[in-house]
């Protein structure tokens, strides 16, 4: 009996449906990768959109990784293999894009790996708009955690799409050739090639699709993983060498030949942004600077990046001033100086005087250097995050992180206030301002805010959230970014006022919040023995649908499912009203229940939702000093019981101890760093099953606890599914 088979047997697990749909050939080159293509290649094999076609081109491999290819190959029909005498990993790309047969094309890093969601995303999103091109955030990971870099979530803050590259030439800061759903038609048209023999064989490419790409569409969430390797072998990894400068100096001189001829000024400004916001500085704060002939190269590759025109956004303080050394040869100052800490990023220090933002230097420069690189208030957008959002009455609680990196707040006077504005009217919230009492010392100039925002005022519409902030008569106006992956205002459901139905949108950036009138709604649900309850409301509300079959609720609105029969049906709930017509059937209110391996809840679009899960529990987290302590509820299927509770990492788990009725504990001193997932193991018999922890409902209206153990920061942490993390890191690998 096959798996699923299994899973629906004990417990109406269903089978995700096998997805048609076009054909994404995806090439992967593949060089002495014994210890990780596996992974990249389950990652693969394991997405849900189905209709793949694989192409991996062994490049020479000398240790197993041919091996593995092979086994691979003959127990999957959708991969293809092909072997080559070493020529790099341009040159493999090239081999394999040749023989691609399907509708669109990715590559894919023989270390690297893909979520599961990422080609059905991709692809729904270049067929909704005939996109050419899907880009999005390049996610990192380790052995220990899987994070987005702050550059990549701000570069594709939300779900967008551009005819061209001309309405967001900030994209090509995203310059990786992974990461990326192209459509064959794209790379025909272009003539596209990697450059073979060299590192950075994709920057120049990635430039070219972006440029020659009808339809661009940027996406939010990752649609590739990129491993970190922890022994420091990758290609990136190598910037103290000369040949990595030479590589990359030579994929600069590829790129202005290209940008020379086909961009415009604007696209030439953003990309030249790119190269002196962070490239140079990889090199420049490389412990190779020191050496004469490694700066007189990087300030030949520099000098010949002049010929683009000039870079029209601003640089911080600090960079102006190393690339100013650098143009002007003058290498000993800049030692001087980089050797004092001036340059560190984390070390950079501002302050608010006169309403304006002034550097401060972490050593004293002569003031001809200096110069007009102190004022730099139009520099430093701040970072503002939501963090929790809640319902609370007739307000909205909204939770977030305002962020001046390096600024320094103390003796100062910090004000912020939050708005809900439609571009009509505006409704305001002053909010306390606190500073995070636990935290790293480069989160100086962060700060958490909470306001009640009324919403008595509300009506039809779109709502953007904007923060105003002041400080010492500096005044900021801020869109409140979208909700941060791993908290909670994620998950928030709708909620009524009125007669209206407030819908937040708070995935996106900026964060909104949707006003509609309407009709039908379920104000409750309560779980009641072997039935849920659902209290209708609503213009003569009396009849749901759900799975193709219809319930008729009550005379005082009360509609009664047993959870035997919610156990073979699933999908959407749908509202009939007196007339016949069917509206979506709107969840206010605590809505997200569950039930013997069912859990009703409101989806992303405001819809109510029955889902199955195996087995279901729900948790609130309470730290204390030296341990944490999970309390746990659940609800299964009849003969199931909760076994164990424990914290799982990749390749180890920690086990809880029973605590008392629904308690379980896990001293903190017997967790190492890492991110882990809280799991439940139900067992039957002999039979057991495990399934992530969902947190509960009072969880989700607090902030996110932290808490400090020997030097180690602890942080709980709600994916967008309502599943527990913690998160474990000693204050330098926050």
């Amino acid at each position: 009996m096959g798996v699923f088979q299994e899973l629906k047997k004990r417990f109406g697990v269903r089978a995700p449906a096998a997805s048609s749909g076009p054909l994404v050939s995806v090439i992967i080159p593949v060089y002495n990768v014994a210890e990780y293509v596996a992974e990249c290649l389950d990652s693969l094999l394991g997405q849900q959109h189905r209709a793949i076609d694989v192409i991996l081109v062994d490049d020479g491999s000398t240790d197993d990784s041919l091996k593995i290819c092979r086994g691979y190959v003959k127990r999957h029909r959708q991969l293809r293999l092909v072997e080559q005498v070493n020529a790099g990993p341009g040159a493999a790309r090239n081999a394999g894009a040749a023989l691609a047969r399907g509708e669109f094309l990715m590559f894919l890093d023989s270390d690297d790996r893909l979520p599961a969601d990422a080609l059905s995303r991709a692809v729904a999103a270049a067929e909704k708009h005939q996109a050419e091109l899907v880009v999005a955030p390049l996610a990192r990971f380790t052995s220990q955690r899987t994070w987005i870099p702050r550059w990549s979530a701000a570069l594709h803050p939300r779900y967008e799409y551009f005819d061209s590259l001309e309405e967001r030439p900030e994209l090509l800061r995203n310059h990786y050739g992974p990461s990326k759903l192209y459509r064959r038609s794209l790379w025909q048209r272009e003539h596209a090639a990697f450059r073979e023999g060299v590192r950075y064989e994709d920057l120049p490419l990635s430039s070219q699709l972006l440029m020659g790409a009808r339809g661009i569409v940027s996406l939010p969430e990752p649609i590739y993983q990129y491993r970190e390797r922890e022994d420091g072998s990758a290609a990136h990894q190598q910037i103290h060498t000369m040949r990595d400068l030479a590589d990359r100096a030579q994929s600069w001189d590829a790129a202005v030949d290209l940008l020379t001829l086909r961009g415009s000024a604007a696209v030439r400004s953003a990309w030249l942004y790119t190269i002196y916001d962070t490239h140079v500085h990889f090199y420049l704060n490389s412990a190779s600077i020191e050496q004469p002939h490694y700066w007189a190269a990087l300030r030949q590759a520099i000098t010949g990046l002049a010929v683009l025109g000039e870079c029209t956004r601003p640089l911080t303080p600090a960079k102006r001033l190393a690339l100013d050394l650098l143009a002007d040869d003058r290498h000993q100052d800049y030692l001087r100086w980089w050797r004092a800490g001036v340059f560190d990023t984390d070390a950079q220090r501002y302050q608010v005087q006169d309403g304006r933002l002034r550097w401060l230097p972490a050593a004293e420069l002569p003031a001809d250097d200096v110069g007009g690189a102190v004022a730099v208030n139009a520099l430093l957008p701040a970072r503002v995050s939501l963090l929790n959002a809640a319902w609370s009455r007739d307000t909205l609680q909204v939770s977030g992180h305002h962020y001046l990196p390096g600024v320094v707040t103390e003796n100062s006077t910090v004000q912020h206030r939050v708005e809900l504005d439609n571009g009509v009217g505006v409704i305001v919230a002053t909010a306390r301002s606190t500073e995070p009492p636990v935290g790293p010392a480069r989160d100086r100039g962060k700060r958490t805010f909470t306001a009640d925002v009324p919403l008595a005022e509300l009506s039809p519409g779109r709502y953007r959230l904007v923060v105003r902030t002041a400080i010492d008569g500096l005044e900021l106006v801020d869109e409140l970014g979208g909700a941060i992956t791993w908290f909670s205002a994620r998950v928030l459901p709708p909620a009524r006022v009125g007669n209206l139905m407030a819908l937040p949108r708070f995935q996106q950036c900026p964060a909104e919040l949707e006003v509609i009138s309407t009709r039908a709604w379920v104000s409750e649900v309560t779980a009641i023995g072997s039935e849920l309850v659902l209290t209708l409301g609503g213009d003569h509300l009396s009849m749901v649908r759900l799975g193709g079959q219809q319930f008729v609720a009550d005379d005082q609105g009360r509609l009664r499912l047993a959870w035997s029969a919610l156990a073979q049906l699933s999908g959407p709930l749908t509202g009939v009203l007196a007339d016949g017509s069917a509206v979506p059937l709107l969840a206010a209110g605590e809505c997200d229940i569950d039930g013997p391996g069912v859990r009703v809840r409101p989806d992303a679009e405001a819809v109510l939702q029955v889902s199955h899960a195996p087995g279901v529990a729900r948790a609130e987290v309470r730290f204390t000093s030296r341990q944490v302590t999970f309390a746990v509820q659940h609800q299964v299927q009849p003969g199931w019981q909760l076994k164990r509770v424990l914290l799982r990492a990749r390749g180890r788990q920690v086990a809880a101890e029973p605590a008392g009725v629904g308690l379980w504990s896990v001293p903190l001193a017997a967790v190492g760093e890492g991110g882990y997932t809280l799991i439940a193991a139900f067992g039957r018999g002999s039979r057991t099953h495990k399934a992530r922890v969902l947190a509960g409902a009072r969880y989700l209206r607090a902030l996110p606890e932290a808490t400090e153990c020997d030097g180690v920061r602890w942080r709980t942490l709600v994916a967008a599914d309502g599943a527990i993390h913690l998160d474990a890191r000693s204050e330098g690998n926050v």
